[in-house]
């Protein structure tokens, strides 16, 4: 507060536990004209990597906006545009959300006569976090609010789904909307909540889950209460299928990102299913079949039951869901693996080859040993050759003629370094390149 006014200014301080918990980099943000902040509650901020956003609503009662460069210097104040009608418009809070590569700012913009106010407009303002340059979204909310200096109508955060979502007062009762970011234009009003007080709220989102903190109502004064919108849990990220070996054999291994979500991340079961079916190569598949029910805390799963994963005549493909407590499922996620015969026992079972072709090694990466498998569909000259990136041939693997069928030979990089290597094979006029890396 300066002085024994009502103006205020505003000062960012950064906690460093790296700098043995120490509070650094003040900065007193609101140093350039207009140089004062109306009340001491009006500033919030917003982070995205490296970036901070600090916005504030000055003595002039202007929406500003100042953001702090990976450099840690800071950029010249923004006034952020805001709705306006033609009678008195005083913004008095601004809450800013960042989704994707957008800084959105939601505002409690008071309105009516001088001295008499009518209510409030919630609106909208938007831009991209690297531009200067402002969209003021066309539209608000408007609700009944009798004393803008000392009630803020409104709480905001956004979801995963990319939804700003409002918990206002209006009309002596606690509303909820949300603005979709595709479109930047507000639902109508969803639904009430059943908590008439409108003196201290909170809204954290997790997810897509929303949590709500209120001091309580009439029936209840002086109570803290809490109230949870459980939405579906978010698809596991980064969901991917690779080879594990055991001994002579290779299976599928399922691998991904754990939820942030703490209503599936605290489940001791059933928070990740896992389902499969199988099919022969071109095939019908079979009817999906749960395989696994496993904890929020477990992020893998091996699949002993499918052998000679990497390459075959099959192929098994693996749906991953995530349930929260609520026992609401997230979107699947799906992947494919060949599996089946081996090399050889393929060659046996078919005894005919329509093509040639060279298959990735497996495992990759490796260390040091990997398998290589080719297809060649007419007898003639074959060979199979290793380099490195830089074109030097490094290993000759097959050098010879070569009758029609399937074949797998093994190479052994143990004397190499680590890193991407190249092999090509070339029969008649076929040739094929693909690359392999060995990680030590």
């Amino acid at each position: 507060r300066v002085g024994s006014s009502n103006d205020y200014d505003v000062h960012y301080i950064k906690f460093a536990p790296s700098a043995s918990n120490q509070w650094q980099e003040y900065k007193r943000v609101s140093d350039i004209d207009p140089p004062y902040l109306y009340g001491a509650e009006n500033q919030d901020l917003a982070i995205f990597s490296e970036r901070v956003f600090v916005n504030y609503v000055t003595s002039e009662l202007q929406p500003i906006n100042r953001d702090r460069n990976i450099d840690l210097s800071w950029n010249t104040p923004e006034v952020i545009p805001f709705n306006m009608l033609p009678m008195v418009n005083q913004v008095h809070r601004v809450r800013p959300l960042i989704i994707g590569n957008e800084l959105n700012i939601i505002y409690a913009n008071s309105w009516g006569g001088m001295n008499n106010y009518s209510g409030v407009l919630i609106g909208h303002s938007y831009k991209n976090i690297n531009s200067n340059s402002w969209t003021q979204v066309t539209g608000y909310l408007e609700t009944e609010h009798l004393d803008p200096y000392t009630v803020y109508p409104f709480v905001a955060n956004s979801t995963n789904d990319g939804k700003i979502h409002l918990i206002y007062w209006d009309k002596n009762q606690i509303n909820y909307s949300y603005r979709t970011i595709i479109n930047h234009s507000f639902s109508n009003h969803i639904a009430t909540i059943p908590i008439a007080n409108r003196l201290s709220n909170t809204l954290l989102a997790n997810g897509n889950d929303l949590y709500l903190i209120t001091t309580g109502n009439t029936s209840t004064p002086g109570n803290i209460l809490f109230r949870h919108y459980d939405a579906a849990p978010l698809a596991p990220a980064d969901y991917s299928v690779s080879i594990h070996q055991s001994g002579s054999n290779y299976y599928p291994k399922l691998t991904w990102q754990l939820n942030n979500e703490p209503d599936v991340r605290l489940k001791t079961s059933n928070a990740y299913k896992i389902e499969r079916r199988t099919r022969p190569l071109n095939g019908s598949w079979s009817a999906w079949s749960t395989i696994a029910n496993l904890s929020g805390t477990t992020s893998s799963y091996i699949d002993y039951t499918i052998g000679n994963a990497g390459g075959g005549d099959r192929e098994a493909e693996y749906r991953l869901t995530a349930i929260d407590i609520g026992n609401n499922s997230s979107p699947t996620q799906s992947v494919i693996i060949d599996y089946g015969f081996n090399r050889a026992e393929k060659t046996a079972v078919t005894g005919i080859v329509r093509d040639y072709s060279l298959e990735q090694n497996y495992p990759n990466p490796f260390n040091p040993n990997t398998n290589i498998s080719y297809s060649i569909k007419e007898e003639g000259l074959v060979t199979l050759k290793v380099y490195d990136v830089l074109g030097k041939e490094i290993a000759v693997l097959v050098n010879e003629n070569k009758p029609a069928g399937i074949y797998e030979v093994s190479f052994n990089a143990s004397n190499l370094p680590s890193g991407m290597y190249i092999y090509k094979l070339q029969s008649g006029s076929f040739t094929d390149v693909k690359k392999m890396l060995l990680t030590k």
